[in-house]
């Protein structure tokens, strides 16, 4: 008969299995990020064997790699696409750091720079989301005012601040920032 019984490592999941007393008690499942070794009956941690992975199957056999890296024959490769955050192969790029695209125009293959003040765009003149002290229009990013470090605005000239920098302050008949020190 088999019972189910208390965790022999910290790793392991809740399917345990033993006599009445618990004495023949061993982990069967692990949890993410450990993987299960017969010999021992333990969960040892991924990427105590294999460098950089994030999950596996086995000791030798990872199917998910830390950020930077990608799973290339079951171990984890370096990801040497410049400004790339996650890639599935020497050559794909599946994420971007943010203020880049995925350039695949003219033949590159290549994270390229949004527009200035950009945090997130599918091409050099489509921005999603513009960053701190930038307001957007469509998709172009305008920077704020001197001294605004938020603003809203309706066009390139109409332009209201929602906080100011540091030493500035917020003049709410204007919607601007004044320096402190006039």
């Amino acid at each position: 008969t088999k019972f189910c019984v208390a965790a022999i490592d910290s790793y392991c999941d809740t399917v345990y299995y033993g006599n009445s007393t618990g004495s023949l008690s061993y982990c069967r499942t692990c949890a993410v990020g450990y993987y299960y070794d017969s010999p021992t009956a333990t969960c040892p941690a991924c990427i105590s064997k294999i460098a950089n992975c994030s999950m596996c199957l086995s000791a030798t056999t990872c199917t998910s790699c830390a950020t930077g890296y990608y799973v290339s024959g079951g171990k984890c490769a370096a990801c040497n696409i410049s400004n790339c955050g996650a890639c599935s192969s020497q050559t794909i790029c599946d994420q971007c750091l943010s203020g880049y695209y995925w350039n695949t125009s003219a033949n590159q293959t290549l994270c390229s720079p949004c527009m200035a003040g950009c945090n997130y765009c599918s091409n050099p003149s489509a921005c999603f989301q513009c960053g701190d002290g930038y307001y957007q229009i469509d998709t172009t990013c305008y920077k704020c005012p001197d001294g605004c470090s938020a603003c809203k605005g309706t066009s390139a000239t109409a332009v209201n601040c929602t906080a100011c920098a540091p030493k500035y302050i917020i003049n709410n008949s204007t919607a601007s920032c004044e320096s402190c020190y006039l």
